[in-house]
């Protein structure tokens, strides 16, 4: 008996021990022999244009040579709508890697859970323990907060990395405005929707602008993202958000959303805007900007230093500041973006298929990515090009940062090519010393100070929110017709062919064409985040 008794207890204690042993260390290379990974990944913007292949990148090559692991690039071309993902898919010829694929993730029936359970790609939990130290260092490293997001409803670990402090924290989208203009008319900088169009009448009536205000179609990223004309009306144009009680409601559904149709209608009837603005694109709004045809736009902060160059040989008064997001007056906060005040990305970046033959090997690859060393080098390039010139340098703080030459004219290959030395997409960390070095002018840091003020992600559907397939599907059928009749709708009333009549009809109609089963579907994933 006593014996029983000791081999059952060693027994535990040897199954304790399996149960906390730590992954094994991995080693460069990965693998004595060559190997070979097929990795579905797309392309930095723009360097295919300087290359056939990945491969030809200096930065891919020493990573080959780092790990002894060649591989083969399956790249869908620049501005694919989605459909060489889903003839892959559909072929059944998986690679051994998924990189970066929204459409397993984020656009997936069920997300990272749903394509598991659909034989797409595999749990990666056990692999992870066992062959991923460094991805599990990033991940025991992160607030409890943030682990939360980086796992699934069922507890599958989101391979994915972290985004920067800096870029991550704030808005990096928002509105410009002519200062000059302003200045010339004693006019401030709005804050507010009131003063705003007082200032765009104003402008307006003093010079020859073909609208005031500027934007890119009803449903472009500067208006339906970033939300930057409805997010004072603590609504955004089409998405579920949270009410005074943290529960699951539509937009659509708020008083705020017919006030600001009623806003947008008058700015429409004023001149403010135009008709014009459901065709416009975005490269027409800066066109119009920089050459004196309207008086606002919005801007990523990316193109701040192509604006701040342009805008001046156009006119040598030319002066663009950021402008707050806009509120109601006495209102202190208002709606974010879904993107802002976020430290971590909310979906899978790394994906293992079931028809990978090395699933190890494949964990291995991925895991080297969160190795600090590999993560310079497709972050930074690889340093010493050999012709006098370098990749990245060291500032007085000890920072790494992309070089001046690099992202200079000087460079021939100035600036979609310089995308072959940073593989962003391989990137696991993007340190803050990088996204500062991109954003190094004082128009930048003004931006982000600027375009942040007030900005609360309070009433946001959390990051890291999981539906399941059936109620992906759910919304999905559900809010398809709903989004298309009522965007139309919108779009009618603010061009003064419908009236806010219609949208009360409208809205009193919705229960009977579903919401309530779509703002269910979308509860369940959120008390599921809840309670994890």
């Amino acid at each position: 008996m006593k014996k029983s008794l000791a081999l059952i207890l060693c027994l535990m204690l040897c199954l304790c021990s399996c149960a906390l042993a730590e992954p094994e260390a991995v080693t460069l290379p990965l693998t004595e022999e060559k190997a070979t990974l097929t990795v579905y990944m797309q392309a930095p913007s723009g360097s295919l244009s300087m290359m056939t292949d990945l491969n030809e990148s200096p930065t891919i090559q020493k990573l080959e040579e780092l790990t002894n692991v060649h591989i083969e690039f399956i790249c869908p071309p620049e501005n694919d709508d989605g459909s060489f993902f889903n003839m892959l898919v559909a072929s059944g010829e998986y690679p051994d890697i998924f990189i970066a694929a929204d459409e397993l993730g984020r656009d997936y029936p069920g997300q990272t859970d749903g394509a598991i359970e659909d034989g797409i790609v595999i749990n990666p939990n056990e692999l992870v323990e066992k062959y991923a130290p460094d991805y599990l260092a990033m991940y025991n490293s992160l607030s409890d907060k943030d682990k939360l997001v980086l796992k699934t409803d069922s507890g599958v670990y989101k391979l994915t990395g972290l985004g920067s402090n800096v870029v991550n924290g704030i808005q990096h989208t928002g509105l410009q405005i002519r200062k000059d203009w302003l200045d010339a008319l004693g006019l401030e900088v709005p804050k507010t929707y009131e003063d705003f169009e007082k200032a765009m009448l104003a402008i307006k009536e003093a010079y020859d602008v073909t609208v005031p205000l500027a934007f890119a179609q009803f449903d472009d990223y500067f208006i339906n993202n970033s939300n930057v004309l409805a997010a004072g009306y603590g609504v955004t144009w089409d998405g579920f958000i949270l009410n005074d009680e943290g529960k699951v409601t539509h937009s659509y559904l708020q008083a705020g959303y017919r006030d600001f149709l009623e806003m947008m209608t008058r700015w429409m009837s004023e001149g403010i805007i135009d008709v014009d603005n459901i065709n416009r694109t975005h490269d027409d709004c800066k066109k119009m900007y920089y050459t004196g045809r309207t008086a606002v736009i919005g801007i990523g902060n990316w193109e701040t230093r192509t604006l701040i160059q342009t805008g001046p040989t156009e006119d040598p008064n030319f002066h663009s500041v950021p402008m707050s997001t806009l509120r109601k007056a006495g209102d202190d906060s208002v709606l974010g973006t879904a993107s802002c005040l976020k430290r971590v990305s909310t979906e899978s970046r790394f994906f293992i298929s079931t028809a990978c033959k090395n699933p190890e090997l494949a964990m291995k690859w991925i895991d080297c990515l969160f190795k600090p060393e590999i993560n310079l080098l497709t972050t930074f390039g690889i340093g010493d090009l050999g012709d006098g010139h370098t990749t990245y340098e060291i500032n007085e703080n000890g920072d790494y940062v992309r070089s001046a030459w690099m992202t200079s004219e000087e460079n021939p290959d100035y600036p979609n090519g310089t995308n072959r030395h940073y593989i962003q997409n391989l990137t696991t960390e993007v340190p803050d010393s990088m996204e500062l070095s991109q954003y190094d002018l004082p128009e930048h840091q003004e931006n982000w100070k600027v375009w942040s003020e007030g900005v609360s992600d309070e009433k946001l559907v959390p990051g890291g929110v999981s539906l399941t397939s059936d109620e992906s599907r759910t919304v999905s059928e559900v809010m398809t017709e709903i989004k298309t009749y009522m965007s139309e709708l919108a779009l009618k009333i603010i061009c003064g062919e419908a009236s806010l009549e219609d949208w009360d009809a409208a809205v009193a109609n919705l229960d009977g064409m579903g919401i309530q089963k779509a703002i269910d579907a979308e509860q369940a994933a959120l008390d599921r985040f809840n309670a994890r």
